[in-house]
């Protein structure tokens, strides 16, 4: 399917020169990591409180369970977003460079941290709207795909080659089309 993809008229072809084994190796590892990290610092915190136990006396134990529980729910809401963003940046970062149109090649600049606060935005806002956000929100990732979506040229002539390639196969397609429906494209200036 990535054959398909297309710039302007002129296809890019997928050479598969690298494995996206170490992608699914990461995507399986990264949240174990990031979990025996979170359970590290929970388990030092608990210690810490254990050592000050007047203080857990004080503020009562089913308290100090329920902050437990609401920090340990933010890291798990956490570490799924962060580590969707990292996968699907690793998987951007893969695909651009397997594409290419002779020695045109894709090149993505995602950083994780961003998509990753993208994407808890938009589900955000598509929680809290019911649903309704949803249009913006795919917009939103899009436009943030886009912008960090570039060309990569051996050189400024190559680029100069392939513009002018596409001007000389462009045909009067549309504006016959445009001619046999009567339609008016005038910005009234």
């Amino acid at each position: 399917t990535l054959n398909r993809v297309k710039y302007g008229d002129t296809k890019f072809t997928f050479k598969n020169t690298e494995s996206m084994y170490p992608i699914f190796i990461g995507a399986l590892f990264l949240p174990l990591a990031i979990g025996f990290g979170i359970s590290v610092l929970f388990g030092a915190v608990y210690f810490l409180a254990k050592a000050l136990s007047s203080t857990v006396a004080l503020l009562g134990a089913s308290s100090l369970i329920q902050v437990g529980t609401i920090l340990g729910t933010i890291a798990i809401y956490g570490t799924t977003f962060y580590t969707y963003a990292v996968v699907r940046t690793w998987t951007y970062e893969y695909l651009s460079r397997q594409l290419f149109i002779d020695d045109v090649r894709l090149n993505t600049n995602m950083v994780a941290s961003e998509l990753g606060m993208i994407n808890f935005i938009n589900f955000l806002l598509i929680v809290f709207t019911a649903g309704l956000g949803t249009p913006w929100a795919i917009v939103r990732f899009r436009k943030y795909v886009l912008e960090k979506l570039s060309l990569q040229l051996p050189n400024a002539q190559k680029l100069d080659e392939f513009v002018s390639s596409q001007s000389k196969a462009e045909t009067a397609e549309g504006d016959a089309a445009a001619d046999i429906f009567d339609i008016d494209f005038d910005f009234g200036f």
